[in-house]
């Protein structure tokens, strides 16, 4: 055989892409050494969303939701576990965070990846082919042969069709904004386009950060205001097994209404943030300090993006009184979001899936719904929203999903998954 087909490794799971997801998984997969399951990720280490990682970013979730607690709160990779580890826990619990730094819960993940040995870094997949029965995967390394695949290949930031990137770096989206060097904002004019998180600490940062503030700074969202994240407790119940599965029941005409409805469960800006804004506004304005005033647009969509010599104009238009306007801008930053999408890599087994226009459509236990006569399983990590609802882009159930995952593997209950019901009725 020639040695560049031969296999290197047989493995029964193999797990694509390292984010919190996979990461989770692995966590709760080292107490079952009979599963034989391998990690793969591209990155040299872990990183979670290092991008825009903000010194002052917090988590908009509880720690509870940590990589193993609500599936075994006895694991050894839970939050509380990594903080006694690194001797940090008295510190934390007197610090009394009402939102924990979300720099602290990347340390948290680093830590947990660093221990599991059967994860492997720096490795990427040129290919996955079907064959025989088995999952043939092509890496920059080695050919694995795998009975079932589990992919966390995680999201890629979404651009508007109108946007044009990489003229001089000075179009990109949010989730680079940290690996740019601050001095390239100074004295320039700059806008943000989108009105979620990202955009809003984003906003935060450029108008706080004196030594290179903007000329200009201009905030657009597509919203009628910059909506704050809906989390009351009610809320809450939307982000529990319970309500998970009651949304999978339904039909997907049902599921489209619900995913509209609890769009800003999970994609509104924290009420803490919206505040330090204001009160940074207020300031800015009564103080007499700040030579910068920003712009705040709302009910605002950008339909066009043009280069104007070695500066972009943008075509905005209000969606209430539909004027026109245009708007220089020598740095435009999307803060647009995340959308799923299949890699390259998976186009040999891509006709295998079957998609809607939110994702990928799973079984119970995350499997892909696959051709009959296949007996292998392909598990989606963060992929279905269309089957599970908001909670499966967000961290709150990742641990509940990965025991589910690893008790289709096992084909036993290996985790006792019953939980309590919701007070809200959703029948």
């Amino acid at each position: 055989m020639n040695k560049e087909n031969s296999v290197s490794e047989i493995v029964s799971h193999l797990a694509i892409g390292l984010g919190p997801s996979n990461l989770s998984l692995a966590a709760l997969a080292s107490d079952h050494d009979d599963l034989n399951i391998v990690f793969l990720e591209k990155k040299k280490r872990f990183g979670w969303h290092e991008g825009s990682l903000l010194p002052f970013s917090t988590m908009q979730s509880s720690y509870i939701r940590d990589l193993v607690t609500l599936a075994d709160p006895t694991n050894k990779f839970s939050f509380i576990s990594y903080l006694h580890k690194t001797k940090k826990l008295y510190h934390f619990m007197a610090a009394g965070f009402e939102n924990i730094p979300r720099f602290e819960f990347n340390e948290y993940y680093k830590w947990a990846a660093q221990q599991l040995s059967n994860v492997h870094f720096d490795e990427w997949i040129n290919e996955v082919r079907y064959e025989d029965g088995q999952f043939r995967v092509h890496t920059s390394k080695r050919i694995i042969l795998a009975k079932n695949l589990i992919l966390g290949t995680g999201s890629i930031p979404y651009f508007p069709e109108h946007s044009v990137l990489d003229i001089e770096g000075n179009a990109f989206h949010g989730s680079e904004y940290c690996k740019k060097d601050k001095g390239i904002f100074r004295n320039k004019k700059v806008a943000i386009v989108g009105g979620g998180q990202t955009g809003a600490e984003i906003f935060l940062d450029l108008f706080e950060g004196e030594a290179a503030q903007p000329s200009e700074l201009t905030w657009i969202s597509r919203r009628s205001l910059f909506n704050p994240m809906e989390e009351s407790p009610f809320h809450s119940e939307i982000f529990t097994p319970h309500f998970s599965e009651f949304f999978y029941s339904l039909e997907q005409e049902s599921k489209n209404k619900l995913l509209e409805q609890h769009k800003l469960a999970s994609d509104g800006i924290s009420p803490e943030t919206l505040q330090t804004i204001y009160k940074k506004l207020y300031f800015n304005k009564y103080q007499g300090k700040g030579a910068l005033i920003p712009n705040l647009l709302v009910n605002t969509d950008v339909v066009q993006q043009n280069l104007n010599g070695n500066n972009f104009s943008l075509e905005i238009k209000n969606k209430v009184t539909n004027s026109i306007s245009n708007l220089d801008a020598d740095i435009i930053i999307y803060c647009t979001g995340l959308e799923h999408k299949l890699p390259e890599f998976l186009n040999p087994i891509k006709p295998m899936l079957t998609f809607d226009k939110s994702g990928i459509e799973t079984n119970k236990d995350f499997s892909a719904k696959l051709p009959p006569e296949i007996e292998n399983k392909i598990y989606i990590q963060n992929g279905s929203t269309s089957s599970w609802g908001v909670s499966d882009r967000n961290l709150v159930l990742g641990a509940w999903r990965s025991a589910k995952i690893i008790n289709s593997m096992l084909d036993f209950e290996a985790y006792d998954l019953e939980t309590e019901n919701t007070f809200v009725g959703w029948e």
